[in-house]
């Protein structure tokens, strides 16, 4: 049995003309399950193929292996940063907010692709994607698709062949609004208040001092005020790129060890 996943209308319209045809649809979107539904195409449902009460019983194993992870991955840092070690200075817990993002939608991903092989036991998958490198961004969020990022380790881990298929052209995964300058008019108040603080927390000379700042928005604007009381800021990013990876014999570098699982 022959499953496509689709994720927009563009692929529904792509998978329908594929010869042969696929015997089921499995379409991932409304805009996919539209195109299907309006040229009267049967087609599988993802939450019909498994229990929604075993997903939920599932959240707080799932959140210890998450915190577990994440105390992993501080102390792998602070081995390769002496500053952060002699501070106490924990980033990943700092940012468990944004890891646990991450890895609930991983793990959503991974919950459906299981039932599918479970449930439906094709014999081959055939997803649509733009084959081009995958690299995680400053704010741990998936700007690509999560499903086409899932489907060679899904391949692997049940033993199904996937088929790749050029991207349809209308796809549309999540973008955050960092296109934006934030329009610090609108709220005198804060923005006062924040450079009272701002003022008062950094009273004290800096004299060319790291600061580790993270991308985004919301940060990029007091940038300046940094400089000119004498810090020095490191995007986060940038800070990573001088990580060396561990010996062989050692734990993973943390993102090859994101992807494997």
């Amino acid at each position: 049995m022959i499953i496509a996943f689709l994720e927009s209308s563009g692929q529904a319209e792509a998978a329908l003309s594929l010869v042969p045809r696929p015997d089921v649809f499995l379409p991932l979107s409304p805009m996919a399950a539209a195109r299907l539904e309006s040229a009267g195409v049967p087609y599988a449902k993802a939450e019909s193929l498994y229990d929604e009460a075993a997903f939920s019983a599932a959240a707080d194993e799932v959140l210890d292996a998450q915190a577990s992870w994440t105390a992993w991955l501080d102390a792998w840092l602070l081995d390769r940063e002496p500053a952060f070690k002699e501070a106490g200075f924990k980033p990943a817990t700092l940012e468990f907010f944004r890891l646990k993002i991450m890895f609930d939608a991983l793990h959503i991903r991974a919950f459906v692709l299981r039932a599918v092989a479970e449930r439906l036991k094709p014999s081959k998958a055939i997803y649509f994607d733009d084959e081009k490198p995958w690299s995680p961004s400053p704010d741990l969020s998936f700007r690509e698709s999560l499903n086409a990022l899932c489907m060679a380790p899904w391949s692997r881990a049940v033993g199904v062949p996937v088929e790749r298929r050029p991207a349809a052209g209308d796809e549309r995964f999540f973008r955050p609004p960092y296109h934006r300058k934030l329009d610090l008019s609108l709220i005198p108040k804060a923005w006062r208040r924040l450079r009272r603080l701002a003022a008062a927390r950094l009273k004290r000379k800096a004299q060319g001092r790291r600061i580790l700042v993270r991308e985004g928005y919301d940060v990029d604007f007091m940038l300046p005020q940094l400089v000119d009381r004498g810090f020095a800021p490191v995007p986060w990013s940038e800070f990573l790129s001088t990580l060396h990876p561990p010996s062989p014999s050692g734990p993973p570098v943390p993102w090859e060890e994101v992807t494997a699982e």
